[in-house]
């Protein structure tokens, strides 16, 4: 991937691809954040958190802190904010485990993952590639009851309550194994 390339600049009409993966709140996504990680780096760099924390505007800087110290950030916050770098741009975490243990919730919940990137990105082909086989090995990795790629105003599930699989699916799509 070009990382030299320039991008229009991001607006309000800006149209943006959702790569998003669901598992199961048994367990917590952070048993396999350093695998996760390493799948972005190798995968898609700009996905990589350029600055995090646990509320806006996020206030440490990966360049600064390192990866050590966003892999402990990340182990023990259930809803981070996590800021990438363009045409990524944010990464959602949503450990529904971490949230259901610190607050004891009853209600189902689901661990929702989701990348948002700039459509204009995601119709290049090199682009396409990297992001459709992140997909996959993402969804090797947490193996996901449901996982698409689709546009973001297209999609029918709201945050980690999961309603049943929507009646508008993404372009590309997981549906158990």
């Amino acid at each position: 991937i070009n990382k030299k390339q320039v991008f229009q600049p991001i607006t309000k009409d800006s149209e943006i691809i959702s790569v998003c993966w669901y598992t199961n709140c048994d367990e917590s996504l952070s048993i396999h954040f350093v695998e996760f990680l390493n799948l972005i780096e190798k995968y898609l760099p700009q996905a990589m958190p350029r600055r995090y924390g646990p509320f806006e505007p996020p206030q440490y800087k990966f360049l600064e802190t390192g990866k050590a110290h966003l892999l402990e950030f990340l182990i023990n916050e259930p809803s981070p904010v996590l800021y990438c770098t363009k045409p990524v741009l944010y990464l959602f975490l949503s450990d529904a485990y971490l949230d259901n243990q610190k607050y004891n919730i009853k209600e189902y919940r689901c661990n929702k993952i989701e990348l948002q990137i700039l459509k204009e990105a995601y119709m290049q082909k090199n682009w396409r590639t990297a992001v459709e086989m992140l997909f996959v090995e993402v969804s090797k990795l947490y193996d996901p009851f449901y996982a698409e790629i689709i546009d973001e105003n297209q999609s029918g599930v709201c945050s980690w309550w999961w309603k049943g699989i929507p009646d508008l699916r993404g372009k590309i799509f997981i549906i158990g194994d």
